[in-house]
């Protein structure tokens, strides 16, 4: 079935369409770019851990990265210094041997930093 031009002007009309043409329902953006990125600022993070602290080898840690009493959540980087002090998996940490090291964890742009002196297992 064949429509005439006049025909699918009516239709387009009815559906909300413009004749060929008319921009009378375009939408021009002449203002400024506004910015809608949250400034998020957090001064000192702080990593805190579920389970025995200070820890000792084959102790397991839950973390979590907190900015003030907002606990960050999202994609969370997790790494310790030096590697084999620990063995990670996604927020879990379970120690590996005793000694002192430095845990850092990264939540979007928000960083912490922790010393963890592991004790050896009794």
């Amino acid at each position: 079935m064949l429509f005439s031009f006049p025909t699918i002007l009516a239709l387009g009309a009815l559906t909300g369409c413009a004749a060929p043409g008319d921009d009378s329902g375009a939408i021009s953006d002449s203002g400024d770019p506004v910015d809608t990125q949250d400034h998020f600022e957090c001064p000192t993070p702080e990593i805190r851990v579920s389970g025995d602290d200070p820890p000792v080898v084959d102790d397991y840690w839950e973390v979590f990265l907190w900015c003030d009493n907002t606990l960050m959540t999202g994609a969370m980087h997790m790494g310790i210094d030096p590697p084999s002090m620990a063995t990670i998996e996604d927020y879990h940490l379970t120690f590996n041997e005793a000694g002192v090291g430095t845990l850092s964890v990264q939540v979007g742009t928000i960083k912490g930093e922790r010393e963890v002196d592991v004790g050896s297992a009794p």
